[in-house]
């Protein structure tokens, strides 16, 4: 959804008439929710762009390429921001205290030669491949 969409449909919501209270206050969430995607959104450098020429659309890494060949072709299409990321989380893996509730859980339940040091080693390994 674009900036513009999420602030047309934040308008028509902050216009609407609410029935009950609950419905209120989840409209009122609802919007403050949005409030904070539209302000995160507005705070990112966009790392696409896209316009849309006679129903094809074109897309290029840089705003300059597509603005080129808009004006070869003599269009004053839009020119809009696409792909804008999300935050980036750093990876943070288990800690110590994680691996100490690990082995807790299942000290008692597996043999005795068996090593809690490569389950965690695996399990960290599996949350990276999903993270990256």
């Amino acid at each position: 959804m674009s900036i513009e969409a999420m602030k047309q449909v934040l308008e028509a919501w902050q216009t609407s008439v609410y029935g009950s209270d609950k419905h209120h206050k989840a409209m009122l969430l609802a919007m403050t929710k949005m409030n904070q995607a539209i302000a995160n959104l507005e705070s990112q450098e966009p790392v696409a762009w896209r316009t849309c020429v006679e129903g094809i659309w074109f897309t290029a890494g840089k705003k300059a390429v597509l603005h080129k060949e808009l004006v070869s072709i003599n269009s004053n299409a839009e020119i809009e921001p696409l792909y804008i990321l999300p935050p980036q989380r750093t990876w943070q893996g288990l800690t110590q205290s994680d691996f100490n509730e690990i082995y807790d859980l299942f000290a008692n339940k597996v043999s005795s030669d068996f090593i809690f040091e490569k389950m965690y080693s695996t399990i960290e390994a599996k949350l990276k491949e999903r993270n990256i």
